[in-house]
């Protein structure tokens, strides 16, 4: 702390916002809408790459709205999706433009994406579609502009000279736009522990940063200005990409980092984060609950600390033995993260990544190259585009193959507070007295500890019985924790909620670490009640839900409608047991008695909710 008197300052300011949002915070006002289309003036401070085919996205602040029943109330910030028939409007520049408001959904069940906090988070009060600009600013930043319009042309290069799946995913990689890429890419990378290779971050930062700064060099420039251009160059590429959280930080770190060669002063890389998580916070103290914050500052902390502490060895490994102990340390640092926000682990990340991080210098070289040779000379662009295609097709064959393994992921559910929180000193713990000159600790003990700390934060302290009936608009999950721990699903669809399985259901049993489910029992195959589990039969191994039984009522064969016979096969194809049960049977488990007062035998049922 003595040695790190700034970092010790930011460290101060940031416990005090922390405080302050924990103390003072208070809820946003939402606003209520009584109208189908909006009238307001803004400045764009920022916009979007989208899909093809559909409007841009523009990011408005200081916002006025227009109306009698709002009387040109102001709001920080907005989002509208512009229709595509709309023209389109410079950054910087201040226009009137109509829409459909529409306000963000709060989460109604633990586990669920809470869509309002996270714009909360962004200081975007609500979203505007089918929006149209009626009227615009001749003035706008040329600068913002400028480099808005070289990201959608180097977008444009990349659609042209990769498939369309390659496409979408070098376009999130070096131009943080992720748009086009499939949901089911995105779930494939974030399940396997790779997502972070989709996100602008630190690690591209410091390749595309230090690559910068050798070439640079190698043109002849004096030092100063090499380390001065290569600062100017990341931030102009920070403001052309969008600045995400963890692209912010990378970038800060990097500007101190030049600035500190600059003028012939150490760097300090946990003095540059704690500077970086202050200008962050400063800005927006929310950030403090944002997965995206807290994954990339734990990760930089985690390296600056607790790396050099649990593969320091008195004698040197092998290579392969220390990148190996490099990426189980880097697990270490990111499980109760993991856990926290995701409630799961996927524990051949620390292999998969060991394979994939050093390909992506490989990648992002070719990525550039493309561009470059594409804008040059098109048709050179086939080599270049035949290395990115490959280094892809690995990685989604690598995540595919992890997906078959057995636990592919691992799902104890959210941790208590108190477990997190005796994770965290321990690994304080460990680094102060790996810090100590008088004594050396035997790496042994350290990692001793670190696998204790590792028990505590994935036994479930949850094992009182439980019965939850979720939010699921208009329809019906239920969800019960017998006494021994067994864990059923009474029913789970919705008609109002579009993907209720996905978004709702199953986020909820990762929240409760309801890997092994013993049965879902349908009470009747209305939409309504199916829908959802459904989705959970389909995709519930891959995100690490397995379910035993599916229990259904016992009824004749030709009642049996299209839903039913669906459910039975989509069962059967998840390799889950088929189970029915008719009025008098009972389910036992433990204390708990579930009996069952219908269908009965032989009767002749007209509707589906007869049967029930």
């Amino acid at each position: 702390m003595i040695k790190r008197p700034l970092g010790t300052v930011c460290l101060l300011i940031i416990l005090f916002l922390f405080l302050k949002v924990e103390l003072f915070q208070k809820e946003e006002q939402e606003i209520v809408f009584d109208t189908k289309e909006l009238y307001m003036t803004g400045t764009v401070h920022k916009k979007d790459l989208v899909s093809k085919g559909k409007g841009e996205v523009l990011y408005l602040k200081d916002v006025v709205l227009y109306g009698e029943a709002y009387k040109e109330k102001k709001v920080e910030r907005i989002i509208c999706y512009l229709s595509p028939a709309s023209s389109s409007a410079e950054v910087g520049s201040h226009i009137l433009i109509q829409g459909k408001p529409e306000t963000f959904d709060r989460a109604t069940n633990p586990g669920q994406f809470d869509r309002k906090f996270y714009y909360q988070i962004s200081g975007v009060s609500f979203r505007l579609s089918q929006a149209n600009i009626l009227a615009k600013s001749i003035e706008y930043d040329e600068l913002k502009e400028s480099l808005y319009r070289l990201r959608c042309r180097l977008a444009l290069q990349m659609d042209a000279c990769l498939p369309t799946e390659d496409a979408a995913i070098m376009k999130a990689i070096l131009l943080g736009a992720k748009s086009d890429m499939e949901e089911e890419t995105k779930d494939l990378y974030q399940r396997n522990g790779i997502g972070h290779i989709l996100a602008i971050s630190g690690l591209h930062i410091s390749l595309l940063g230090i690559g910068t700064l050798k070439v640079l060099k190698r043109t002849g420039l004096p030092m100063g200005a090499a380390h001065f251009l290569a600062a100017v160059l990341m931030f102009l590429y920070g403001l052309m990409t969008g600045f995400s959280v963890s692209m912010l930080r990378a970038v800060i770190m990097f500007l101190l980092h030049m600035g500190a060669k600059l003028v012939g002063r150490t760097y300090d890389m946990l003095t540059g984060a704690a500077v970086a998580a202050v200008l962050i916070l400063l800005e927006q103290p929310l950030y403090l609950y944002y997965g995206g914050f807290v994954f990339s500052f734990g990760c930089v902390i985690g390296i600056a600390l607790v790396m050099p502490t649990l593969t320091k060895t008195q004698n040197p490994l092998p290579i392969v033995l220390q990148r190996l102990l490099s990426g189980v340390v880097m697990a270490v640092i990111s499980y109760p993260m993991y856990l926290w926000f995701y409630y799961q682990f996927p524990p051949y990340s620390i292999v998969l990544n060991l394979l994939v991080i050093p390909l992506m210098s490989f990648l992002m070289a070719a990525g550039l190259i493309l561009l470059l040779v594409s804008i040059i000379f098109a048709k050179g662009a086939f080599l270049p585009a035949n290395v990115v295609s490959g280094i892809l097709w690995i990685y989604r064959e690598l995540c595919r193959i992890c997906d078959q393994l057995p636990g592919h992921v691992y799902t104890p559910g959210k941790p208590r507070l108190w477990q997190v929180l005796i994770y965290v000193f321990i690994l304080l713990f460990v680094v102060l007295i790996g810090s100590r000159k008088k004594k050396n600790f035997p790496l042994k003990w350290k990692w001793g500890m670190v696998f204790g700390g590792i028990l505590i934060l994935s036994i479930p302290f949850r094992s009182e019985p439980e019965l939850t009936f979720l939010d699921v608009g208009q329809g019906d999950c239920i969800y019960i924790k017998s006494q021994t721990g067994k864990i059923y699903l009474i029913d789970g669809g919705s008609t109002s909620a579009s993907s209720v399985g996905e978004y709702r259901i199953i986020p909820f049993l990762k929240y409760k670490g309801a890997s092994d489910m013993e049965a879902i029992i349908v009470t009747h195959p209305d939409e309504d009640h199916i829908n959802g589990v459904l989705e959970v039969l389909e995709k519930g191994k891959l995100e690490g839900i397995y379910v035993k039984y599916l229990i259904m009522p016992e009824i004749e064969e030709t009642l049996k409608n299209t839903a039913y016979k669906e459910l039975e096969q989509t069962a059967k194809d998840a390799a889950v047991k088929v189970r029915y049960i008719r009025a008098g049977e009972m389910l036992l488990d433990g204390e708990m008695i579930l009996e069952c007062l219908n269908p009965k035998p032989g009767t002749a049922y007209q509707e589906t909710n007869e049967y029930s």
